[in-house]
């Protein structure tokens, strides 16, 4: 398979002022399955190229970088980083592509995204993946997640870089160089002369006050929204992941679209899904 093409978008501001939105796209242009495959917080579309390159032509696949990730414009309003800003801008490409039916494959917040646009359009989402999350998130692992978030380290050098991503995403269950090589290629930029991560530092301002200080926060939940989703949902849960409760992921089972859990050992959050097992737990599902 070839190499993604890049594409963008606009959406007009309430002010009426643009911003760009980029998308990779790989596969078949023509295929009748389009597959949405969205990052997680602090990552980019990017992140699924050894999947799309194992889902061959019978899909389309597009691969978003979220408002403020990768190669999309960053908001002029940081209040406005969040999922239903998020979920929106995935609706309105998805009419600007003339779909009526897609397929998603969520990760950590791309997880969350597609939970809400399932909920509020039912028909939309044929079939759902989400990669380790669920639609509650107890505040301890939220907080850990508003520690990092925003925080963009600069780095002295890639060596530097590579050993930061080594740390951070040692619960991803990474096995080589190359993959964490790939992450680092299109996660970090040359900023005014210094070495750090692309995305926008404001994507962690909901998480905190005027001074920088990090905000009580509270248990995050969207079981409402996961009680209206009628489609088919396969949920994969890293089995040592601290953000995705086992509880959460059980009682998901019991209620709304009673998903089907797969479960990866010796991995937390997320599964890296640069694994063949993992990609082939993805295919046998959207294939069948």
């Amino acid at each position: 398979m070839k190499e993604p093409e890049l594409y963008h978008f606009l959406i007009r501001e309430a002010d009426g002022s643009p911003r760009k939105i980029a998308y990779w796209s790989w596969g078949n242009k023509a295929a009748a399955k389009v597959l949405f495959c969205v990052h997680g917080m602090t990552r980019n579309g990017r992140d699924f190229d050894f999947l799309a390159r194992h889902f061959g032509d019978d899909y389309r696949i597009i691969c978003p970088d979220v408002a403020g990730r990768g190669r999309s414009d960053w908001l002029k309003d940081k209040s406005a980083y969040h999922n239903f800003t998020y979920a929106a801008d995935m609706l309105r490409l998805t009419q600007l592509l003339k779909l009526s039916e897609i397929y998603w494959l969520g990760t950590s917040m791309g997880g969350l995204i597609g939970i809400l646009i399932a909920a509020s359009q039912p028909g939309l989402i044929k079939k759902m993946a989400l990669n380790d999350v669920g639609p509650f998130i107890p505040k301890a692992a939220l907080k850990r997640i508003a520690e990092y978030t925003g925080q963009n380290p600069v780095f002295s050098d890639l060596e530097a870089a590579k050993e930061y991503f080594r740390k951070i995403y040692a619960p991803w269950g990474i096995k080589n160089d190359e993959d964490l090589e790939h992450m680092m290629t299109y996660s970090l930029v040359s900023r005014a002369g210094e070495l750090t991560i692309g995305n926008d530092p404001g994507i962690g301002a909901n998480f905190r006050d005027e001074k920088g200080n990090l905000k009580e926060v509270s248990d995050f939940d969207l079981w409402e929204f996961w009680d209206k989703i009628t489609c088919p949902v396969l949920v994969l849960r890293g089995e040592d992941s601290d953000i995705f409760p086992k509880e959460v992921a059980e009682k998901m089972r019991e209620r709304g679209p009673k998903a089907k859990l797969i479960e990866f050992p010796g991995i937390g959050h997320v599964p890296s899904l640069m694994e063949e097992e993992q990609v082939r737990v993805l295919t046998e599902w959207f294939n069948a």
